[in-house]
């Protein structure tokens, strides 16, 4: 929940809305005039927001997760 900076029980659409906002912020293609140091910490971010978006999205991981 933190990655994704949303409430424990929150409903899905804002878990997606919230997926968007950080992917959209931290894609690679949105990097290009970075430094490399920070593209490289900008697609780790993005790989734990992709994962933990994965885990919550899914009704029964976020259960057992829970």
């Amino acid at each position: 929940y933190a990655e994704l900076g949303v409430e424990q029980y929150c409903p899905p659409s804002e878990l997606k809305d919230a997926y968007k906002k950080a992917s959209l912020r931290l894609h690679p293609d949105k990097m290009v005039s970075r430094p490399a140091q920070e593209r490289l910490e900008a697609e780790s971010e993005l790989h734990r927001i992709k994962d933990a978006f994965a885990v919550l999205s899914e009704p029964a991981t976020r259960q057992a997760y829970d």
